[in-house]
């Protein structure tokens, strides 16, 4: 708002007045702070803002979509999301998959960011070879999408060729496969029981055991030991297990 501070000298609509009549996109929803999320659940609950230094609050009309890429309910049982604010947002909920579930998906999305890369480099970068798109569909991606694109932004920056070829992609993914298969040989090995342990230590051990295996899905973990997804949840919050430091 304008003499709202030194330098505020006209007055300036925030994001959800931007919005108005339409929707706000918050990405990454799981990285805001409790202060701004408590200011984020009066929006919610009231349907009004205030700009910085104004008088009163300004109705607005807005739909919400947060997007998070960490599960939202262990953040809740963390405390480092408030549950209010959880069960507002938790309207209509939609569950994407990482791409490395769906590999039927990486070859449209690395042409997609092909065409946006070499259009905006300036690049005649058209292709990519059958070979170094088997690598990127069987690389396990624990970047998701993000690193899919960083991945096709560097190999179109060093490419001197009109179709990218294996020796554009970094040594990960032109390795990842053969690595995933050796950390997973390696978790299978390492679960041993010495001695005599406790039904605890072993529940936790295997908690670790399939979590390894399936590289922090909770998903399919959920799948291989024959429990819905919340009761998972409770039993890793119950043995201090963290499912994303599995991600290889």
């Amino acid at each position: 708002m304008r003499g709202a501070f030194t330098g505020a000298v006209s007055d300036k609509k925030g994001v959800f007045e931007e919005a108005e009549g339409g929707t706000c996109f918050l990405d990454e929803i799981n990285d805001i702070n409790l202060n701004l999320q408590a200011k984020l659940l009066r929006v919610l609950q009231e349907h009004e803002v205030r700009r910085v230094g104004a008088p009163k609050s300004i109705k607005v009309d807005v739909r919400v979509v947060a997007a998070s890429n960490k599960e939202l309910e262990q953040l809740v049982s963390k405390g480092a999301l408030r549950e209010d604010l959880y069960y507002r947002l938790k309207v209509v909920s939609i569950y994407l998959p990482p791409i490395r579930e769906r590999p039927e998906d990486i070859p449209s999305l690395a042409e997609h960011f092909l065409r946006r890369y070499s259009r905006d480099m300036g690049k005649p970068v058209t292709s990519i070879s059958n070979e170094a798109m088997k690598l990127l569909c069987a690389y396990p991606w624990p970047g998701n999408v993000r690193e899919l694109e960083n991945v096709i932004d560097q190999a179109i920056a060093l490419s001197r060729q009109p179709m990218l070829t294996p020796e554009d992609l970094p040594v990960e993914v032109r390795e990842g496969k053969a690595s995933g298969f050796s950390r997973r040989r390696e978790q299978e090995e390492e679960f041993v029981f010495p001695g005599t342990p406790t039904m605890d230590e072993v529940k936790k051990r295997y908690l670790v055991h399939v979590l390894g295996l399936t590289q922090g899905n909770i998903s399919r973990a959920a799948k291989i030991l024959d429990m819905d997804r919340r009761s998972l949840y409770r039993m890793l919050v119950r043995y201090k297990i963290e499912p994303y430091s599995m991600e290889t």
